[in-house]
């Protein structure tokens, strides 16, 4: 009976220690998670939950605008971009009480970040769209989509960087994995899309992006993002369908990035070109390809407008000249 009372009361001071650890792992998580909630400092475009506890019929879901206003119920606009959670809880609370001097307690969730967005694409479980409080390291992000798939080519990722007119840039997972080196893997950046190509193995499925009758347009085109696409669209035709170039679009390095083969290839097209071929022929499109349109260097725009201003500078110059003359 000794024995068994003894390990009965060893089992005892087992089972609470791993409680008491339990415990404060949680108690750890649910401080840090607070933490990063009430100090995150708001952006434009982020999507956000405000909950009233005491009024939960004025709950409600909004998103930043672009001038970093949202739009409240009874409290009415207000300014959310570049405030921590912390002191917009306190903002809201403040301007409630002008109302109702009961409410004291709400909460905001951040749904979307809408400023750290990443879009990851062909052999991973949930190619999509991915929103990020501190965007994580490429091979985080992978597993956030799910994971790659027995197909994936980690060895080849592109990397197509929305901020530098598409320029697309190549990281080996595979190495990283292999050498324990994955945060020197190069940095993922707001707007990225992370495209993982298939292996090209015999048997290998096609792209989960593929499936889906859509093409992704970014860069300088009126309406970015996946847009719609039917059997036989060409190039012209996608471009026209997203608003067209806009007006400082480079139309003489566009990328073709086709994925519809269940690898990629990626052509750098000159658009001016072929646009003024007399009877150009058609360049199609397949489901799941991108096209990225960059923006004219800065450069050449002050360049522009330097030769316009000297122009009109001139011939006002000259008008008025010959007025005075006469």
């Amino acid at each position: 009976m000794h024995k068994v009372e003894i390990m009965i009361k060893s089992r005892l001071k087992i089972n609470v220690l791993v409680l008491l650890i339990a415990i404060g792992l949680l108690a750890s998580s649910v401080g840090k998670g607070y933490a990063q909630s009430g100090t995150y400092v708001i952006q434009v475009q982020d999507v956000l939950k405000i909950a009233f506890w005491e009024y939960p019929d004025l709950n409600a879901q909004v998103k930043v605008k672009r001038d970093g206003s949202v739009d409240i119920p009874l409290v009415g606009k207000i300014t959310a971009a570049g405030l921590s959670v912390n002191v917009m809880r306190q903002k809201i609370i403040s301007q409630m009480s002008l109302f109702n001097r009961i409410v004291t307690q709400i909460s905001i969730e951040v749904l979307e970040y809408g400023s750290n967005i990443v879009y990851v694409t062909g052999q991973v479980r949930k190619p999509g769209r991915y929103s990020f409080e501190e965007i994580p390291d490429l091979w985080d992000i992978l597993l956030e989509a799910g994971g790659p798939l027995e197909t994936a080519l980690l060895s080849d990722i592109l990397i197509v960087r929305a901020d530098e007119g598409g320029k697309v840039y190549r990281a080996d997972v595979t190495e990283a994995l292999q050498n324990a080196a994955l945060d020197q893997l190069m940095e993922i950046k707001p707007g990225d899309t992370i495209q993982i190509q298939a292996s090209g193995v015999p048997g290998a499925t096609r792209s989960p992006l593929v499936k889906q009758d859509v093409i992704y347009i970014f860069g300088a085109v009126g309406r970015q993002g996946a847009h719609n696409f039917a059997a036989g669209t060409d190039i012209l035709q996608a471009i026209g369908n997203a608003g067209g170039p806009t007006q400082n679009a480079n139309l003489k390095k566009v990328k073709h990035i086709s994925v519809s083969h269940g690898s990629t290839s990626i052509v750098t097209l000159n658009l001016n070109d072929y646009m003024n071929k007399a009877a150009p022929p058609p360049m199609p499109l397949g489901p799941g390809d991108y096209i990225v349109i960059p923006q004219k260097s800065s450069f050449g725009r002050r360049l522009v407008n330097i030769v316009v201003t000297t122009t009109v500078s001139s011939i006002l110059g000259t008008i008025l000249f010959v007025v005075l003359r006469r």
